[in-house]
């Protein structure tokens, strides 16, 4: 996949602790990957990393462009593997970037995007999307920044699951997910009731209409 977007950072001083570093409004992060002989710390602008982290995802290419130790200007395509945020405030305080090597396969989660208005929802009908995205394994050179999913042609009661999403992959990638997994389903919207106990709130799909495989999945990522 071509490069999304460029990005410069600088050698990180081993000596200066993380916190010196957020005090001058710099976010530490280190580059890693099979396809470098050592890891690098790097730190990054403040401003520049909200101003990637607004655009990119997981998904996207990120050209980190930096001079290293000796002075020489060294540029590394990489996936930003995670961000790590302050737990008060929600700033980001730290990122690992993801060096792939081309002939090697990573783990990646890929997400979807939902497309229409499914016709169900037009009579009447709620749009549940159990998952965002799908994890794959696959090549480098095989990562598709998201895939689209449309849901237009869908009526009440239909669903699709990851079975209908692995025609869209490439070749090289392995889903690491149940292929009966549902992610996403046109349910029937349910009524209120305000004179009866445990009224279904309006417009939420009750338990029994969204497929089996969707409430175990929901349950999963409520934990």
């Amino acid at each position: 996949m071509a490069r999304a977007y460029t990005l410069e950072v600088v050698s990180r001083d081993q000596s200066k602790k993380a916190k010196a570093l957020r005090r001058e409004s710099m976010v530490p992060a280190v580059v890693y990957g099979p396809k470098l002989e050592k890891n690098f710390l790097v730190a990054i602008e403040y401003q520049k990393v909200t101003a990637l982290l607004e655009k990119a995802l997981e998904t996207s290419l990120v050209g980190l462009v930096f001079k290293n130790e000796k002075g020489v200007t060294e540029e590394h395509e990489a996936f930003i593997k995670s961000v790590q945020r302050d737990k008060t405030t929600d700033k980001v305080i730290h990122i690992d970037f993801y060096v792939p090597a081309n002939d090697r396969k990573m783990t990646i989660n890929i997400p979807f995007r939902f497309t229409g208005v499914p016709a169900g929802v037009t009579k009447g009908g709620v749009l549940q999307t159990p998952h965002h995205n799908i994890t794959v394994e696959l090549y480098p050179s095989d990562v598709l920044e998201t895939i689209t999913v449309d849901v237009s042609a869908m009526n009440i009661n239909d669903h699709k699951t990851v079975a209908d999403i692995i025609p869209l992959l490439p070749h090289s990638a392995k889903v690491h997910m149940e292929e009966t997994e549902v992610i996403a389903a046109v349910t029937k919207q349910v009524i209120v009731d305000t004179t009866a106990e445990g009224a279904v709130e309006e417009g939420a799909a009750a338990p029994g209409d969204v497929p089996a495989t969707a409430q175990k999945s929901e349950k999963k990522e409520e934990k």
